[in-house]
């Protein structure tokens, strides 16, 4: 059972291999979201990880939250609260190491080939690569067991596949005198895409989208070419960047609004690995300047090697910033935008990064909220009146996106010197874009907390109100939907589901700034 696997990993004798040096340690307790995902006992979160734990918590948390959410459409009655027993998601072959998984089929007589080519795991994967069929199937087991949950079997399906490739064409009129040669280099790269049609599809003028995940790419051939081939040479002539949908509407969303302009100045608060900033950097054009910051050393030296193998004419357009974005200096001139892609749980980006779901908590995102508040709100304090700033994240959870864009409006209001007088805040329309399906956001949602209890070691949950007697001392009340929350028109946001543009989850929000506070 898992109580005596827990007993056993606490009074065993750790291998030098499973114990983190004092200098990760060190590094990991830096970083707030290494904090977050992470319990201060390691055991614990080795348990937790090996025993299925993140998976049953993933589906029973967003099974209990309201329509909208996730999705849209109502299939079951959702449970106030929910006893699960985990005593069967701690499978035998779970948590064992690659050699001894080696060992047991060759003992059982089972090769190593067969592993995804069992029926079940083929149902469920449909067209999923073999190499990562079964990635995140745990997933789908627990949805089985709660037939209450079924409305989140796309949302769970979409999330159990690989993320296929995407990535756009750059904008050519950053490149000024150079501006033909680009263009021209531009459509022979469109036409070699032709040829590769049934790996890549254009679903904009300038946003591609691949049948194939990164595992797969080098399968996508036509005679002796390779789009693989295409799209790194591509990349480094400065014509493509290959980055997630979700990751492109902010900018894509405020060129369209007209919130983001030519010769503009911005800043991307958190922003390595350096997709958007790129972005930035191309629509604000050769006399426009972008401030990259982030507060890791070693993020940003990567971000550097990013920026220089993008292939883009930098040309001084670009400073870069090593500071907290919670207390980022002020500027002057003051910015036009700022772009706060904060730090977030991620569970959007389960698709590509496997490692999430078994460590997944919802008090994951309760630990961050506060600092999304800090560095949303510091964001708004620097970018200019008449200026925008972009909040976003990687993750559908309202703890981490709504509730923390309520928790701003409502602090501007409250630092009025006349209740009369308007809002110094003013939360924006996101546009509509061609082709992708975006929802609006949620003005209702759950703050839920777990217990695993008894010898079965069951998850109870508990659904905690604003006003109950249970909330903890130590939660902020900016984690409840606000009395006023009808008020705040937080519909204006807009939340990306993986189920409908077969993509990786995204939230997004446009704020603008129509006066000091």
């Amino acid at each position: 059972s898992i109580v005596a696997i827990k007993q056993t990993t606490k009074v065993e004798n750790p291998s030098r291999s499973t114990v983190m040096s004092a200098k990760s340690r060190k590094r990991k307790a830096k970083n707030p979201l290494s904090v977050a995902r992470n319990s201060n006992d390691f055991f614990d979160t080795l348990w937790h990880k090996k025993s299925g734990l993140g998976f049953a918590l993933f589906v029973q948390y967003y099974g209990q939250q309201p329509l909208g959410v996730v999705t849209l459409e109502d299939k079951k009655s959702i449970s106030q609260t929910s006893n699960i027993p985990m005593t069967d998601t701690c499978q035998r072959s779970k948590g064992m190491s690659r050699a001894a998984k080696r060992r047991r089929r060759k003992k059982e007589g089972v090769k190593p080939q067969q592993i995804n080519d069992d029926p079940q795991c083929q149902a469920k994967s449909e067209t999923v690569p073999s190499s990562v069929a079964c990635k995140n199937n745990l997933l789908l087991d627990q949805l089985e067991k709660y037939p209450q949950h079924e409305r989140l079997k796309e949302f769970c399906t979409a999330l159990s596949k690989p993320l296929p490739i995407s990535f756009r064409l750059r904008d050519v009129k950053q490149y000024g005198s150079d501006e033909q040669q680009y263009t021209d280099d531009l459509e022979i790269l469109k036409k070699n895409l032709e040829t590769f049609k049934d790996y890549a599809r254009p679903i904009t003028s300038s946003i591609y989208q691949g049948t194939l995940d990164k595992a797969s790419l080098s399968r996508a051939t036509f005679g002796e070419k390779r789009l693989k081939d295409l799209l790194v040479t591509a990349s480094s002539q400065g014509i493509l960047a290959r980055q997630e949908i979700g990751s492109m509407l902010p900018i894509f969303g405020l060129v369209a609004e007209k919130l983001l302009r030519l010769n503009a100045f911005a800043i991307d608060m958190c922003a390595s690995p350096g997709s958007k900033t790129l972005q930035l950097v191309e629509k604000v054009g050769l006399k426009g300047k972008v401030w990259a910051n982030d507060i890791h050393p070693k993020r940003l030296e990567a971000l550097k090697e990013a920026l220089e193998r993008s292939g883009v004419p930098l040309k001084n357009r670009i400073v870069l910033k090593n500071c907290d974005a919670s207390n980022f200096p002020a500027s002057m001139p003051r910015p036009h935008v700022v772009l706060a892609d904060v730090p977030c749980s991620g569970d959007g980006t389960i698709r590509k990064d496997f490692s999430i779901l078994p460590k997944w908590s919802p008090r994951t995102a309760r630990y961050l909220h506060a600092l999304q508040i800090k560095i949303l709100w510091r964001s708004l304090e620097l970018v200019r009146v008449g200026g925008v700033v972009s909040y976003s994240t990687c993750s559908l959870n309202p703890i981490e996106n709504e509730a923390v864009v309520q928790a701003v409006l409502l602090k501007a209001m409250e630092r009025l010197a006349d209740e009369k007088s308007p809002s110094p805040l003013e939360l924006c329309n996101f546009p509509n874009l061609d082709k992708i399906k975006l929802r609006p956001g949620v003005s209702e949602w759950k703050v839920l907390d777990y217990s695993v209890q008894g010898e079965d070691d069951e998850i109870v949950w508990t659904d905690i109100s604003r006003d109950s007697d249970n909330v903890p001392e130590d939660w902020d009340s900016t984690l409840f939907p606000s009395p006023d929350v009808k008020e705040l028109s937080l519909e204006r946001c807009r939340r990306l589901f993986p189920q409908d543009n077969d993509t990786g989850g995204f939230f997004v929000a446009f704020i603008k700034k129509t006066a000091d506070f």
